[in-house]
């Protein structure tokens, strides 16, 4: 079972902070770092310091939104990043939904996919350092023009955040990875496997190519009553108020977990402003499906089920706002993970 872990989108924790963080978890063996980007800091000028203060661990986006960012300079940003990485970089993309797109990029979320999967035919082709000709319903360019220099690799990995089931086919017909949250091991076959098998039937691929690597929020520590608060206002953040009330793909996918009717109760009490009663409304049994609580030794028995679905990577997004206090248990957890 590998390992990697996901630093905070806030300022509640400071940049030298995390870089620290990040150095021990390579130290410990974590074997990537992911950087979100959503409306807080861009995510490129961490990432840069991350790969600068670091020597083997993969430093990853997640994720850059393709509304942010024309195609040519997210493939510019990652050919440099993974030359400066000496090839570390992973590429993690999404569409993000309408509220970043809309009320902070200022633009119209329209053809949210359309547009993901035009953007990774153009960065390939750029990456081969091939003159850009294309004819999409989104982008068109005619005899464009070829990437002045010479990447570490033509073709960065690319992982992508989908969880609709559309989504879900274009991670199986064009992906290196797939970076999901609020993943359930319980519901994969159900809800994910039947999207993603349709997606590399469609272009000859199999599941094993890609690297499916579930972002999971944490709480490594004995003291499971803080770490069970913790995730409940994590989820009630990602099912009440992470998007609009109308288009929330958390939402939408923890109600297909079976999850409906309180979904929406705790996303009306969010989006009013109660949210402490929407956190107090979330589920026990929906804090085990999607989060890991408790000692290292219950963690990594959870990561069992993971692993009896096929999952072989897990990214940890710690709970606790102190990520020093994490790193023990982070520590033991990687050495039982090892034996997984």
């Amino acid at each position: 079972m590998h390992l990697g872990i996901f630093v905070p989108y806030t300022d509640i924790v400071t940049n030298i902070d995390i870089e620290e963080f990040v150095k021990r978890a390579e130290s410990i063996g974590y074997d990537s770092v992911w950087v979100p980007e959503a409306y807080g800091y861009d995510s490129v000028t961490l990432m840069t310091r991350l790969i600068l203060a670091t020597t083997s661990i993969k430093v990853a986006s997640g994720i850059i939104n393709v509304f942010s960012r024309t195609p040519a300079l997210i493939a510019q940003t990652a050919a440099a990043l993974d030359v400066i990485s000496g090839g570390r970089f992973w590429l993690g993309l999404g569409t993000s939904g309408p509220q970043v797109v809309e009320k902070w990029h200022g633009l119209e979320f329209k053809q949210p996919l359309q547009r993901l999967k035009e953007s990774i035919d153009i960065m390939h082709q750029i990456w081969k350092r091939q003159k850009i000709n294309y004819q999409g319903k989104i982008f068109h360019i005619e005899n464009g023009l070829k990437l002045l220099v010479h990447p570490k690799r033509d073709k960065v990995p690319i992982f992508l955040g989908s969880l609709t089931p559309k989504g879900l086919k274009l991670v199986g017909q064009c992906a290196d990875g797939w970076l999901p949250i609020l993943f359930s091991p319980e519901h994969y076959e159900k809800v994910f496997l039947p999207y993603l098998q349709q997606g590399v039937n469609e272009s000859s691929r199999s599941l094993e190519d890609i690297v499916t690597c579930p972002c999971i929020a944490a709480s490594i520590s004995d003291d499971k009553t803080t770490g069970m608060a913790l995730a409940k206002q994590y989820l009630a953040l990602y099912v009440g108020g992470m998007g609009a009330r109308s288009k929330n793909f958390y939402n939408e996918l923890v109600s297909r977990y079976g999850f409906e009717k309180v979904a929406k109760q705790i996303q009306d009490l969010y989006l009013s402003g109660e949210r402490e009663q929407a956190a107090k409304l979330v589920p026990d049994e929906l804090v085990y499906y999607t989060c890991l609580i408790g000692s290292p030794e219950e963690i990594a028995g959870r990561l069992a089920d993971y692993k009896k679905v096929g999952i072989n990577y897990v990214v940890l997004m710690p709970l606790a706002y102190d990520l020093k206090s994490q790193l023990e248990g982070m520590k033991a957890l990687y050495d039982l993970a090892k034996s997984l």
